[in-house]
């Protein structure tokens, strides 16, 4: 029972540690971004920069103007982060590698077609390629975000230890919250 609940407690911390955030940086200057402001608009920009902890300095893709804004009316930021193209080109590639051996089984699968003379290998080839490239440009236009919030002074947990003391028994109790 020690085992089980040591080893539950291992993956509950781990879980808690990989689920971490990303913060933005102070003075680094984001070529693309989005802001989500605490009332459910969002801002397009450009030449984003966390100047101090406190004000975010910008360039409004609607009105084109340079604005500041302060940190207390922003909830989190998105960044763009590259592109989907090689994640598109893959499935590309695989469905046409699928969709190739698939015709390539049912021609096969005919007894009345004679294939002897025929060389699957640039007909395969030359499908995966295509659709691998298909799904590379479509990718290529799809764009990957990344979310970065800010840094706040509070901690995302706390510890409480609390004794007890009673006539027959003495115990221990620790509260974590995350």
């Amino acid at each position: 029972m020690k085992k089980i609940c040591l080893l539950l407690m291992i993956l509950f911390f781990s879980i808690a540690l990989i689920a971490q955030k990303e913060y933005i940086e102070i003075n680094k200057n984001y070529s693309t971004a989005r802001i989500y402001k605490k009332d459910y608009k969002i801002i397009k920009v450009t030449s984003l920069k966390l100047t101090n902890d406190t004000l975010v300095t910008f360039k409004n893709l609607n009105s084109q103007k340079l604005e500041q804004l302060s940190v207390k009316y922003i909830k989190y930021f998105s960044i763009k982060d590259g592109s989907k193209a090689l994640t598109y080109g893959l499935l590309g590639a695989g469905s046409g590698l699928l969709g190739s051996l698939l015709g390539v089984l049912e021609v096969k699968a005919d007894p009345y077609l004679d294939d002897s003379n025929v060389n699957y290998a640039p007909i395969i080839i030359g499908i995966t390629a295509g659709f691998g490239i298909i799904g590379a440009f479509i990718g290529a236009f799809h764009y990957k975000w990344k979310r970065l919030y800010i840094k706040d002074d509070k901690s995302s947990y706390s510890i409480m230890i609390s004794p007890t003391i009673q006539s027959n028994y003495c115990s221990l109790g620790l509260y974590i919250n995350f």
